[in-house]
């Protein structure tokens, strides 16, 4: 009776207890996230929740769904009036607050939009930007904008993504910041332009509250069914994702990954880089021409120069800002000037001493200003009579109007390939008695020639940017028409390379010859007979030596296009071997750029992964291990070790040996 009255006690624990964990009801914060969460006609939808109800019916757990903004549901998380919160980005400043499950969901990033092209974040100079509040892309853009010294701009904070579209489309904002999965979604409902500038890649997964006891039954079973469902190609997981992004212009390889490298932020860096190193040459360069007892007050000028640089890149501000030094610094002269030559009129940008506002909306032609072609003191009495001489006399009365009267003034011109654009003017007061010294003039031309560089550097690397753009697109397209199996190939490679790259640690500039290097790495099969390169079947003996020439090829067409010469042999080595066996020239280990060994990896790694009508593709878990299968001997051994822990990483599997 006793064991019986033992098994009876057992049999209720065990229902009492499956009663209680079938009894949680867990409440869900979901807001206006389409396609990841959202509510249509009183009923929660989306990515998230149609996983979250799966893993709900497996585990028994009753779901009740909290609809509220963004701000309003992280509080209300932190505050425990909800348990869990969709869609999410992870960060380790966000997990000081939150617990968070370990699979993600969906990789993102953040893009800007706008109605106009945006090239580059220096830009986004004075414009009104919006912005969703608390939001991980609205921080990372902050982050991205603080690295540049970028601050002069006005931001609008808004409570969703679809918020913000709406101010660009009524034109209550110039720019705004959403996620790049949103981006696609809502281009079919708003009219915007996305840039090429993309930041903040993080991983979207759930949160719950900080440190509450019932995260230790939710979370890992919540892992344990993503895992098991991102193996399984026709899961739940897959056949969600299909039905919301069916209808996008995602690719399927996009679908699965859902990630980007920063290839942009690459090149804005090397730009700032490239203006800053400019400058600085061009200090050291005059420093030394000038006398040596001005020495203290030229080291002044070198640091107050890189100040500039370094607190604002915009034209104008730029401007400014030298101006106003080169005052401080010239301290005889009271007052000043400088203006604009602009089809033929005189624009003025920045006054001290004279009334600024009279002066801009002076209309003058700028046949009635004296231009000088060098830096040069001149006498301003002379100047105003022969103003008074040759100048409607309405106009003249303007002008004498909003000047102050003057003795002397330095004229230095602002200059891009010898033609002058614009004029530095520095005044001394009719009243004074004092005169400008030849150092003075040295200062003053010191500073245009400063202002000039700067100008000249940006028109240089505008042109040179979208020149170089222009040049990869039209060679990629090319081949992508030509050869029909290289289709997102290139992208695909380039993406793989990249965040290998960074993953290494390598320095942005090689990460960026990395990128482009991908991207045009099969260009020299635009020279292989279009019947071997588009064969349906096997290739024959003679068919595949011809198919080997493609990377000579390539090198011959790169080597001779400025701006990408530099690599050329990257692309010339991509198919040689770690063993020695590969081709053109059979380098063998260390001999090959390791530029080249990373392309080999990602390359044919897509290759494996890309199915081709001779051959099945090959899943991720079979490519990872022909991967290890062939380091040391196809690869090297330390690029395959990387890029297997990224593989690995994002795609949630585990690889048997």
């Amino acid at each position: 009776m006793n064991k019986m009255r033992k098994i009876l006690i057992l049999l209720f624990l065990i229902l009492t207890f499956s009663n209680l964990i079938a009894s949680i009801t867990l409440k869900v914060g979901i807001w206006d996230d389409y396609p990841l969460c959202y509510m249509e006609n009183n009923n929660p939808k989306g990515i998230y929740v149609e996983l979250l109800n799966y893993i709900a019916s497996k585990e028994k757990w009753n779901l009740e769904y909290v609809y509220d903004t963004w701000v309003n549901l992280l509080y209300k998380l932190q505050n425990g009036e909800i348990d869990i919160l969709t869609s999410i980005a992870y960060t380790e400043e966000r997990a000081k607050i939150f617990d968070f499950n370990n699979v993600s969901v969906i990789d993102n990033w953040g893009v800007i939009v706008s109605k106009q092209h945006i090239n580059n974040i220096i830009e986004l100079s004075n414009k009104t930007i919006a912005l969703m509040e608390k939001d991980i892309y609205a921080e990372k853009f902050l982050e991205l904008t603080k690295s540049f010294n970028l601050n002069n701009f006005t931001i609008i904070w808004t409570n969703s993504y679809e918020e913000i579209l709406k101010y660009i489309e009524d034109g209550k904002a110039d720019a705004g910041i959403i996620s790049r999965l949103s981006s696609i979604i809502l281009s079919k409902k708003y009219s915007f332009v996305e840039s090429q500038i993309v930041f903040g890649l993080v991983e979207l997964r759930f949160a719950f509250k900080k440190g509450d006891e019932i995260n230790k039954t939710i979370i890992p079973a919540l892992d344990y069914h993503l895992n098991e469902l991102k193996i399984n190609p026709k899961s739940v997981y897959w056949k969600t994702l299909n039905k919301y992004l069916k209808e996008t212009v995602i690719p399927g390889w996009l679908k699965i990954l859902l990630f980007i490298i920063l290839p942009s932020l690459a090149i804005i860096i090397l730009i700032a880089f490239f203006i800053i190193k400019t400058l600085r040459k061009i200090i050291r360069e005059k420093t030394k021409e000038i006398s040596e007892s001005h020495t203290n007050l030229l080291k002044t000028l070198e640091l107050a120069s890189e100040f500039i640089i370094a607190t604002d890149l915009s034209e104008e501000t730029f401007l400014k800002k030298v101006f106003d030094l080169t005052l401080k610094l010239v301290p005889k002269a009271k007052s000043g000037s400088v203006y604009f030559i602009d089809q033929g009129k005189i624009r003025f940008i920045d006054a001290k001493g004279h009334s600024l506002e009279k002066l801009k909306a002076l209309e003058i032609d700028a046949k009635y200003f004296y231009i000088p072609d060098k830096t040069e003191i001149v006498d301003m009495q002379k100047i105003f009579k022969n103003h008074k001489e040759t100048m409607p006399e309405e106009l003249y009365k303007q002008l004498k109007s909003a000047t102050k009267k003057m003795k002397h003034s330095i004229l230095s011109p602002l200059k891009i390939d010898d033609k002058v654009y614009g004029i530095l003017s520095l005044d001394i007061p009719a009243e004074s008695t004092e005169s400008f010294s030849d150092i003075d003039v040295q200062l003053v031309d010191y500073f245009s020639k400063i202002i000039s560089a700067f100008y000249q550097v940006k028109i240089y690397i505008k042109l040179q940017g979208i020149f170089l753009k222009n040049i990869v697109l039209a060679l990629v397209n090319a081949l992508e028409a030509y050869d029909i199996y290289t289709r997102g190939h290139s992208e695909r490679v380039a993406l793989y390379a990249t965040q290998i790259a960074e993953k290494m640690g390598l320095d942005k500039e090689i990460i960026r010859k990395i990128y482009w290097a991908s991207l045009v790495h099969d260009i020299g099969k635009l020279n292989i007979p279009h019947e071997i390169l588009n064969k349906p079947s096997k290739l024959t003996k003679e068919e595949y030596e011809i198919i080997k020439q493609h990377p000579i090829k390539g090198y011959q067409i790169l080597k001779e296009l400025e701006g990408l010469s530099n690599i050329a042999e990257i692309v010339k080595y991509h198919h040689e071997r770690w063993d020695g066996k590969g081709y053109p020239e059979g380098l063998k280990g260390e001999e090959i750029p390791l530029e080249v060994k990373i392309i080999a990896v990602a390359d044919s790694y897509d290759a494996m992964t890309t199915e081709r009508p001779y051959r099945k593709a090959l899943t991720k878990e079979e490519a990872i291990k022909e991967l290890l299968k062939n380091a040391g001997t196809q690869f090297d051994p330390k690029v395959v070790e990387v890029f297997v822990q990224i593989l690995v990483r994002k795609a949630e599997i585990v690889v048997k040996e």
